[in-house]
């Protein structure tokens, strides 16, 4: 399933099952992306429920970003911001004849909700009056639980639901809404064991039991031109859905053959030796069940003038009676029996069967046999009706009739199939003239017949040839290529396989018995296993695996374990393709007390391990195949502070995706690892981020945060990726991975693409041998400050010798930023400082790698060295600096809606900053003649005045004689002010 709540709601639909629960309504807005209102656009087109957004008021943002909306999001229904009430409403749901009804949803929200917010969940029965849910009907603040209201009866259940909060960082979700009864028999209304047919010549009589579980009975007629149908209110009307197969109708007026509370119905005037078909449904209140087919075919007997024997007017009927999966019992006494024939055939073979007559009195027996290798119920199917001829009793003993060799088709269904074998028996001479009637023939019916072979079910988005869910067999393939494939009942195969980019989730309580099961993935796509129920069998995820690089771009790969408990050197030998020298192999995880990554020897019988990172390495570019356990339980890892003396690398922990199938990341910030403890919280929070490495050592890292994501970014099967350890909070909590984070994807491993949900710019610097980058986003959860979760520090304290970065717009520490959040409505006009290591002599390139901006918006780089303006929409920046560059106040990036045509000669682009460790203040950027910088305490007295070199970038005044307190400093040029508050300790 896609959501968060797949366990909670996975545990109520077994629950359902144990109490013989029907589900009479279930949404959880799969595929209904964009429905509902944003901003003043509405759009509820081909959803079965509605929206009344008109007491509330929904903005449509800045530029068309950052919306306030009421809507589906994610496969889920969200409501942002709403200033008023809106209101969700189900469509009516039947819950006539049912016991036992109870309704549930999942609702949880994001941002800072608070007691003026307000969530309901409210129901009314018959069209009454509004009944708030008994729990958790109303909520406000935060929260992230199940509402459900248990104990309804009536005829009709209507469901809404109200959203109002106020801010654009509270979001109110919901989801997974079901509701479920008790139907009040244990099983069908009817079965195939309540139904008989009786043919007799030119009528078909149907048969079945009364009982309290239903109040009438619909039987309809069904062929080739008809088709099934699924009753609705009083029966009087139904729905053409789907063919049923091959037969004859039984009259055009006839469609209907009976609709009433009778136990038996009788069809007339029907044609001798013809099969039809029959559908019967019943009703409890106005819910009809599910259909249930029967066939039969209207006297049943053959009659043949055979050769030139002449008939005797006493003929005796000989009832050969039934035998099913049993070889060679006699039928009936003696009379005859089937040898030479095996209980199970195989498709492409042949099987011979011979019919055996007994050496009582005289008599002619001319025979035909029937096989239904469709078992659709029609046994006159062209090829399935073999002429077993005749034989005579004489004073020499039994004749046999011939023999028939079955050859069995392509076609034949797996399973047991049925053979019928008709046999007309006569005692003394047989006239020449005149047809004997049907009381002359006897049938043997229902020998069963197991056929093997394999049948290749393939699911692309559906099943073909048909479902195998509980139906196929060991010698069985399953192949998903496409979609999410779900094992809702116990299931057998040979071999099972997932593409990449497909997905297999097995239910609770659900077991996949097979050989093999093999999940497949590419250097772009990943197959995923949610795995909640068992697999009987071997499981192997062939993971995708970077070859191993050398030289400036490293390549290599951070991977995880998919699949656990294998030891190394098993998985060693079997895949020969890491990289290795015949004793060491490119596969390790990170040693936290060295601050290397372990390089494993082929014979190390060290287990693969959930939730651990390795770095590998293959030479060929290919898979590597896992072997070992699925996991579906929490999985805690213990990420530590500590290691080498250098302080930027004791932070970091290589851990990895625990889990076979996709990790959402937004669910695995935000998960509680103790109340209002989230995994986000164990992150050292400069660096309160995912650093997943994307193949090329020349680009940093790809950062995934609270600003990077939306709430369906996921993280690859078998990926590994570094996370920062807080030293306090890590010393308290684990680190957990749950498997409410798990979901199926087709995205790829930290190749980083297009997202029409954010907004952001990417700015690249590259010369001829080296390439930097640095992003900047916007958000409506961020400032122009540091945000926890939005802003996220270079990897160590220091920036490379060849980097580029940006520092805080305000409240700048000197950090080195890799990843900056600003608040979405700076989009249109920020000025950002941007800290750049180069040396001299070689050609640098300033070019937007990537953005998603509103189209208005122009990006211009500024260099106040050389006095110039680049706008970076429509072209680069290349400089060959003469002397190196280092650090901030030469660069800064500008956003406007409007054109630079010059640079303005103000202090808007100065940084001012207090280096508490070398106690200095620090002025950078680009200074006119004759500026001074001034700083007062917070009485206003100036306590120190000097005046700044205009000949440098960076300015630093020695504060080592000034107290420690909270100061404010100003640099002015003639009318030009800048004013920042500082902290000196």
């Amino acid at each position: 399933m896609k959501k968060n709540y797949f366990i909670l709601l996975f545990g109520i639909l077994l629950s359902q099952a144990m109490f013989a629960q029907t589900t009479l309504y279930s949404e959880d807005f799969t595929g209904q992306n964009g429905k509902g209102a944003i901003g003043t656009s509405t759009d509820v087109s081909d959803v079965n429920w509605s929206i009344d957004v008109s007491s509330s008021s929904l903005s449509n943002g800045f530029f068309g970003f950052n919306a306030d909306y009421f809507y589906v999001t994610g496969e889920a229904f969200a409501g942002k911001d709403t200033d008023g009430n809106a209101i969700w409403y189900s469509p009516s749901i039947d819950i006539s004849g049912y016991t036992n009804v109870s309704l549930s949803m999942d609702a949880f929200t994001s941002g800072n909700n608070d007691n003026s917010d307000l969530f309901s969940v409210q129901y009314r029965i018959n069209g009454g009056s509004w009944t708030t849910a008994s729990t958790n009907g109303s909520l406000n603040n935060d929260f992230n639980l199940t509402v459900s209201q248990a104990g309804l009866t009536g005829n009709t259940l209507e469901l809404r639901v109200q959203i109002d909060n106020d801010s654009d960082n509270e979001v109110t979700t919901f989801d997974n809404i079901l509701v479920v009864g008790t139907f009040p028999c244990s099983t069908t209304p009817i079965d195939v064991s309540d139904l008989t047919a009786t043919p007799n010549n030119e009528q078909i009589e149907l048969n079945w039991t009364t009982s309290s579980c239903f109040d009438e009975v619909l039987v309809v007629a069904k062929s080739v031109s008809a088709v099934t149908a699924t009753p609705s209110g009083d029966g009087s009307s139904y729905t053409a859905n789907s063919i049923f197969g091959s037969g004859t109708e039984i009259a055009t007026d006839e469609f209907v053959v009976y609709k009433g509370t009778n136990n038996s119905v009788t069809t007339t005037s029907l044609t001798n030796g013809t099969t039809y078909h029959f559908e019967v449904f019943t009703r409890k209140g106005t819910n009809w069940s599910s259909g249930v087919t029967i066939s039969a075919t209207a006297n049943l007997g053959y009659c043949n003038v055979v050769g030139d024997l002449t008939y005797n007017t006493a003929i005796t009927l000989v009832d050969f009676g039934t035998i099913s999966n049993t070889t060679g019992q006699d039928l009936d006494d003696g009379y005859s029996d089937f040898t030479n024939q095996s209980t199970t055939v195989t498709k492409g073979t042949s099987e011979d069967l011979t019919v055996n007559l007994d050496t009582d009195g005289n008599y002619l027996v001319y025979s035909y046999a029937w096989i239904d290798w469709n078992q659709d119920g029609d046994f006159e199917d062209s090829g399935e009706t073999y002429d077993l001829g005749y034989a005579q009793n004489t004073s020499n003993g039994p004749t046999s009739l011939s023999a028939l060799s079955v050859s069995i088709p392509t076609y034949a269904a797996t399973g047991n199939t049925r053979l019928r074998v008709l046999c007309q028996y006569y005692n003394g001479t047989v006239p020449t003239n005149g047809p004997c009637d049907g009381s002359s023939d006897g049938e043997i019916e229902d020998y069963t017949i197991n056929v093997t072979g394999t049948v290749n079910y393939t699911y692309n988005n559906g099943w073909s040839p048909s479902n195998p869910i509980g139906v196929s067999n060991t010698v069985d393939t399953i192949s998903i290529v496409s979609g999410n494939a779900i094992i809702s009942s116990n299931t057998s195969c040979n071999t099972a396989t997932v593409s990449a980019g497909a997905g297999l989730t097995i239910d609770a309580g659900v077991t996949l018995t097979t050989n093999d099961l093999t999940l497949e993935s590419n250097s772009t796509s990943y197959s995923s296993l949610i795995l909640d129920g068992t697999i009987s069998g071997t499981i192997n995820y062939e993971r995708h695996v970077n070859v191993n690089g050398s030289g400036v771009t490293g390549s290599n790969d951070l991977v995880s374990a998919p699949l656990t408990g294998q030891a190394f050197n098993n998985f060693a030998t079997a895949n020969p393709n890491i990289l290795n020298n015949g004793t060491l192999y490119l596969f390790g995880p990170f040693d936290k007390t060295t601050g290397q990554y372990v390089t494993y020897a082929g014979s190390a019988t060290t287990p693969l391990e959930a939730g651990i990172g390795y770095r590998a390495g293959t030479t060929d570019n290919g898979t590597v195949t896992f072997t070992g356990t699925a996991e579906n339980t929490t999985i805690s890892i213990d990420i530590i502070n500590s290691g080498p003396t250098e302080p930027a690398e004791q932070e970091w922990n290589l851990v990895g995706n625990p889990y076979p199938s996709y990790l959402n990341v937004q669910a695995f910030f935000n998960h509680e690892v103790s109340t209002g403890v989230p995994n986000l919280a164990l992150f050292n929070p400069t660096t309160a981020a995912i650093f997943g490495y994307d193949g090329d050592a020349t680009d940093g890292w790809v950062i995934y945060n609270l600003a990077t994501t939306t709430s369906s970014t996921v993280i690859a099967p078998g990926q590994g990726f570094f996370v920062s350890a807080n030293a306090v909070n890590v010393a308290a909590y684990d680190l957990e991975f749950t498997p409410a984070m798990r979901r199926t994807g087709t995205s790829d491993d930290f190749i980083a693409g297009r997202n029409a949900e954010l907004v952001y710019l990417k700015l690249n610097l590259s010369s001829a041998t080296n390439a930097s980058k640095t992003e900047i986003y916007f958000n409506t959860n961020a400032s122009l400050g540091f945000d926890l979760g939005y802003d996220t520090k270079v990897w160590g304290d220091t920036p490379t010798e060849f980097a580029i970065y940006s520092h805080l717009v305000q409240d700048n520490t000197n950090d080195a930023m890799a990843l900056q959040t600003l608040h979405s409505t700076d989009v249109s006009n920020a000025t950002i400082p941007l800290g750049v290591n180069a040396n001299q002599g070689e050609q640098l390139t300033f070019s937007i790698a990537d953005m998603n901006v509103p189209a208005s918006v122009k990006v211009y780089l500024e260099d106040v060295v050389t006095n110039t303006v680049t706008l970076l929409n429509t072209s680069d920046y290349i400089i060959t600096p003469a002397t190196p560059i280092h650090g901030t106040g030469r660069f800064f990036l500008r956003t406007s809606d409007e054109a630079l045509s010059t640079i303005e000669n103000n202090l808007d682009t100065i940084n001012i900053i207090a280096l508490n460790r070398s106690k200095e203040l620090v002025v950078s950027g680009q200074l006119q003649e004759q500026t001074l910088l001034s700083l007062y305490d917070i009485q206003g007295r100036n306590v120190l005045t000097v005046a700044l070199n205009s000949d440098t970038l960076k300015n630093r005044i020695d504060v080592s004689n000034i107290n420690q307190g909270v100061y404010v400093a100003t640099v002015k040029h003639k009318d030009n002010i800048k004013t920042q508050k500082l902290v000196i300790n």
